[in-house]
This record gives C-alpha cells, structure tokens and sequence, in this order.
C-alpha cells in the first residue's frame, strides 16, 4: 500500500496539545482581502459633481443694498457660492434668515441664525414677503 492510499484511508482524530478554534471564528480567516486600500473612497470623491460658480449680475451690490435698505426687518433669501476644498468647483448654497449685520470694511454679512457670508460670494438676493 502506497503512502497516498494509507493518507487517504486515515482517520483524522484532531490536533491533541491546544484548544480548537470555534467554527464561528474559522471563517474570519477567509475574510476578503482589501489589496487596495482607499480605492473605493479615491472612485468615491471622483465621482463626486461639483458645480461651477455662477458669477453675479451687475448691480449685485447695489441691490443687496436697495434689498436691505427697502426690507429692513424681513426676511432674506440669500444664494451663496461655497468652494469645494478639494476639488475645483463647489456648491450653491440658499438660506434663509434676517439680516444682523452687514460689515462693510471686510465684506462679510451675518445673519441672526449665525450664518457668516462674505459678501463677494452672494450671487442672489430677495426679501420674503410676510405672511
């Protein structure tokens, strides 16, 4: 009888000398392997759309100041453009809010809900009518 024959018709008895590992926790040594680490998140942001930004009309300033002059206490819908920071591109973005302060001096516009806006990335402005 050949070795192969003897192997083949042997009766496994298991390993004597340790605790055997639970079936449960055998599978875990299949598990899949990730040979690309970050792949996924790297498809993931590419894939993400940013939008160009939308430059605003002349006069923009002027009619934010008209807006705000004419609807002191209403409140405002304002567009804004936010920049991706990590791709070229960003987002628009609209909230809703009176108008606290407006500084000048270094261009920023604050509303009462805590929003801080600089005034060169409004590309929208209008009053809400009260209801």
């Amino acid at each position: 009888m050949s070795y192969d024959q003897k192997l083949v018709n042997h009766i496994y008895r298991g390993v004597t000398g340790h605790i055997p590992m639970p079936r449960e926790n055998r599978a875990a040594q299949f598990s899949p392997f990730a040979a690309l680490t970050g792949y996924d998140d790297t498809i993931r942001e590419e894939s993400r759309v940013t939008e160009e930004r939308r430059y605003p009309e002349e006069g923009l300033l002027s009619e934010l100041d008209e807006t705000i002059r004419e609807n002191p206490d209403s409140e405002m819908e304002i567009t804004y453009f936010v920049p991706d920071r990590k791709k070229s591109g960003g987002e628009h973005v609209t909230v809703r809010g009176r108008i606290r302060r407006v500084m000048t001096e270094s261009g920023i516009l604050v509303l009462d809900n805590g929003s801080v806006i600089h005034l060169s990335a409004i590309t929208g402005i209008r009053a809400l009518k009260e209801k």
